[in-house]
This record gives structure tokens, C-alpha cells and sequence, in this order.
């Protein structure tokens, strides 16, 4: 779900594009060395008409994370996104993201929090938001993610939230 306004008092407000993908852990971390993986992400244009971008998206992307110890984690992502139609319409872009999370062990281990800071730049876009969630590890293969989000720059959604569904196979 998203939320929009300009400085025109205009406002949206809607589901925004779908975003389905996968993610291959390529090998666990070590001392200063990260976990390393790789997501793949494809973003359908099903979004309400003003939210949606109306081209399909892929978004490869390198993860690292740190365990810090054994309730923290930081975690690192950098991407791309580019156009796979409409290849005049849309600029690729850059994609980062950071985040700490903290498991709320000893009293529930299946339950993480986080906050992250993210950003998409590219010729035609300067977007730098953040967000906060919980993660909730239902069964040892699937994870159930809640969060809500803030916008900082004029390309970003003023506000937002977002839920997860993962699996892992």
C-alpha cells in the first residue's frame, strides 16, 4: 500500500506493483567476511493506475549480511533495476539498502526487528526512504514479513507499508 502528495495538495493512494523474486544463498559468512547471496526480482505492473510504473521490471541484487553477535545483524544490498519492455520509457537505476536488525531473543527467537535506509538513483529518479518492520519465522521454511515506511525525497512515496510472505525451498 502507498501513499502520495505533491505540492499541489494532489494525493494517491492504492496498491502499488507487485514484486515477486528469489533469493540464492551463495555461502555463510565468516569473522568480517558476509554471508553472500543473490536475489532476482520481478516487478509486475499490476499497481493502481497512478502507483504503478506500467512496465516490468527485473532487479538483480548482491546480499551481504553480518551476524554480530547473537540477537544482531547488519545487513547490506546493491542492486540494479532495469526495464525488460518499454525500454525508452525507463531509465535503469541503482539500488541500495542497509539495515540492522536485532532477533528479540531470549524471549521469542522467531521474532526480529529491524530498520533499514534504501535508495533508487538514476537519471530520472532520487529516492532515499526508510523503514521498520518485524519479521516473524512461522515454521523453520517460512517467514512472514510487516512494515511501514517514510519517504525523504520528492521521489519517494510520502508513506507506506508492506507485507511479506517467504519461502524457503
Amino acid at each position: 500500500f502507498t501513499h502520495v502528495s505533491d505540492d499541489s495538495d494532489l494525493s494517491e493512494s492504492g496498491m502499488s506493483d507487485l514484486d515477486v523474486g528469489f533469493k540464492v544463498h551463495l555461502f555463510a559468512g565468516s569473522g568480517l567476511c558476509p554471508s553472500t547471496g543473490v536475489l532476482l526480482a520481478l516487478t509486475l505492473p499490476v499497481g493502481a493506475d497512478a502507483l504503478s510504473g506500467d512496465t516490468y521490471l527485473l532487479s538483480p541484487t548482491l546480499a551481504f549480511d553480518w551476524e554480530l553477535s547473537s540477537a544482531w545483524a547488519l545487513g547490506i544490498n546493491v542492486g540494479v533495476t532495469a526495464a525488460i519492455d518499454n525500454r525508452d520509457e525507463q531509465t535503469d537505476t541503482f539500488r541500495w539498502a542497509a539495515s540492522l536488525g536485532r532477533t528479540l531473543a531470549p524471549f521469542v527467537n522467531t521474532l526480529r526487528v529491524y530498520v533499514e535506509g534504501f535508495g533508487e538513483h538514476g537519471e530520472n529518479v532520487n529516492l532515499v526512504a526508510m523503514d521498520g518492520g518485524v519479521t516473524w519465522l512461522i515454521a523453520p521454511s517460512i517467514q512472514l514479513d510487516l512494515s511501514a515506511r517514510a519517504g525523504f525525497t520528492n521521489d519517494a512515496p510520502d508513506v507506506g507499508g508492506a507485507l511479506g510472505l517467504s519461502f524457503k525451498i
